[in-house]
């Protein structure tokens, strides 16, 4: 059966009166359990009374009973009963077996002691990872008992930081750190979706016509801001909509839906078969009109062919012939009927030039002939009295049958129009509720980053660019934790700053997952990641940061005073903190984070 962390832990707990090390655990954890291992518990207890340097130096020198004292304070958080002392005392019994003995022969009492000592030490390993110190994993242990008002104190102590060796709030500082990267991220990502969709819905209003259409896709394009953007789009996506149905509030494409099936309904009920073909011969009359023209030639066009029409034609087209000149030909033309342009074709059949210009006759001819079909389709529906005074037969069902089907027609095209708006609207709002998912993680962070104070015990400070100081000293020590997780803060003199009273449990949180630090010098940058630099000068010690990956080419340091600043006309490229009266051994750097040693 596989060895437990558990069980590692109460080697820990019980000999070295401490939580493990994470290294340490996993590394004896992975002994214990490697497939062929022969390492036991048993060996493993031996190695750390016979073998530990930490155990030698703590309880080597004790005498038998204050060792036998000290185990059962490790485990049980009590002092032995003096039989309990005497019996282990006066035995052979050695330190190691001492503690499988205890163990095997606790109360129930004492059991819940061990259990609660073992859950709050996984607790420490697992929480503090690489930043374990033996004063802290001691601490974490020390007052832990059998109530469960010990064990929420020591998990408190853990999640927020104050135990000795600690830094509070790594783990929220660098979780903000990396919200606040991922909206960067979400924005570059999405800005060419979101461009294009203000294009899309500009596009729409110009070619609908919307009197203010203009001005508002102007405001979208002058906003610089992701989130602003956005939240325009969405505005002017709604604009659209309502434009599109006719109010100046939303409508559902629901309503367009049920104004579109109503008015079928209504032509429907009026599809009176002999005004039904009468309209429809309308409607296809309409559309003929319209093909025939859009098929006409330009008036330059038609001008030029009509001059060189006269020209070719002499003797056909000109003063004192038939024809007075190349328009003539074509009124003439257009006025005709079938024969009657059967006829000008004989008669300029011999002229070269006649059938280049007769394209364009023929089609001033359809379309004249296609006007005549509309009004003609118009008279047979009696829509107009005026115009056709003498016979209002089926006047009524025609002009409500032709109104039905007008209305038909603009009910099915708002639907299409809203339906597109409203797809307008839904891609607008999937961009606009996307970010605020991001911006929401990084409110979310930094609410999580704010808790981490601790009345008398932890400050929290965000460098936003203006000197700060620290809150303790070390005669009355208060860990400060400054916080630089935001890399907006501009390169510039007013925004390199400086901490005063950095001092005993103070750190730096610069996010892990943000900076790399970098321990040469300003001029060995990688130009592929963010880093930062630790300087010492006349100033103090000096934490450069970049603010954009650039190598090293926008921080200079004075050759005399070694004092570090950010070179004139770069922007947003690195930012400085001086860390005023401290000398650079104080000053340890792991994990993206600095410390006050």
């Amino acid at each position: 059966m596989a060895v437990t962390s558990a069980q590692v832990q109460e080697l820990y707990v019980g000999l070295l009166g401490r939580a493990a090390d994470k290294a340490g655990l996993d590394y004896w954890l992975g002994q214990l359990n490697a497939t062929g291992s022969t390492l036991t518990l048993e060996n493993l207890r031996a190695n750390f009374v016979n073998e530990q340097a930490e155990y030698a130096a703590t309880y080597g020198n004790l005498a038998r009973a204050d060792l036998v004292k000290a185990i059962y304070t490790n485990l049980f958080e009590r002092t032995p009963t003096t039989e309990e002392v005497n019996y282990w005392a006066n035995g052979s019994v050695s330190a190691d077996q001492m503690v499988v003995a205890f163990l095997n022969g606790a109360s129930t009492a004492d059991q819940q002691v061990v259990s609660n000592k073992v859950f709050v030490a996984e607790t420490y390993s697992n929480t503090v990872g690489a930043n374990y110190t033996a004063a802290g994993a001691t601490a974490a242990v020390a007052n832990v008992d059998g109530t469960a008002a010990s064990v929420s104190a020591a998990t408190a102590a853990i999640a927020n930081g104050t135990l000795a060796g600690q830094i509070p709030g790594v783990a929220q500082i660098n979780a903000l750190s990396a919200a606040q990267t991922a909206v960067t991220t979400f924005e570059a990502a999405n800005k060419a979706a979101a461009d294009a969709l203000v294009a899309k819905i500009a596009a729409s209003n110009k070619e609908a016509g919307y009197a203010t259409a203009s001005t508002k896709t102007d405001d979208i394009n002058a906003t610089s801001s992701y989130s602003a953007k956005v939240d325009a789009v969405v505005d002017d996506a709604a604009y659209a909509r309502g434009q599109v149905s006719g109010v100046t509030t939303n409508v559902l494409t629901a309503d367009a839906g049920d104004k579109a099936a109503a008015v079928t309904a209504a032509y429907n009920a009026l599809a009176n078969t002999a005004e039904k073909a009468l309209a429809d011969k309308l409607v296809a009359a309409t559309a003929a009109e319209a093909t025939a023209k859009a098929a006409l030639a330009t008036p330059v066009q038609k001008a030029s062919l009509e001059a060189g029409l006269a020209t070719a034609a002499t003797g056909l087209v000109g003063t004192g012939n038939k024809y007075a000149d190349g328009k003539a030909v074509t009124d003439a033309y257009v006025a005709a009927d079938e024969a009657g342009r059967k006829a000008i074709d004989a008669e300029f059949k011999d002229v070269s030039y006649y059938s280049t210009y007769k394209e364009v006759a023929v089609k001033a001819a359809a379309y004249a002939d296609a006007t005549a079909a509309t009004a003609a389709a118009k008279d047979a529906l009696v829509l107009d009295t005026v115009s056709n005074p003498a016979d209002t037969t089926g006047t009524a069902a025609g002009k409500a049958y032709f109104d039905a089907l007008t209305a038909k027609n603009a009910a099915d095209t708002l639907l299409v129009s809203a339906k597109a708006a409203d797809a307008d609207i839904a891609a607008a709002k999937a961009l606009k509720d996307a970010y605020t998912e991001q911006t929401k993680a990084v409110s979310d962070a930094q609410t999580a980053v704010d808790k981490i104070a601790v009345a008398g015990q932890v400050a929290v400070v965000k460098l936003d660019g203006s000197d700060k100081a620290g809150t303790g000293t070390e005669a009355a020590p208060i860990k400060d934790v400054f916080y630089f997780a935001d890399k907006s803060v501009a390169a510039s003199a007013g925004s390199d700053f400086k901490i005063t009273s950095f001092g005993a449990g103070d750190s730096i949180v610069l996010g892990s997952n943000t900076y790399t630090y970098n321990g040469g010098a300003l001029t060995s940058g990688d130009n592929n990641a963010l880093e930062f630099f630790v300087v010492k000068s006349e100033a103090g010690v000096q934490i450069v940061l970049e603010t954009s990956k650039f190598g090293s080419a926008s921080v200079a340091a004075d050759a005399t005073t070694g004092v570090v600043s950010t070179v004139a006309g770069v922007t947003d490229a690195a930012a400085v903190i001086t860390l005023t009266g401290i000398a650079a051994e104080h000053v340890s750097v792991a994990n993206g984070v600095i410390s006050y040693v």
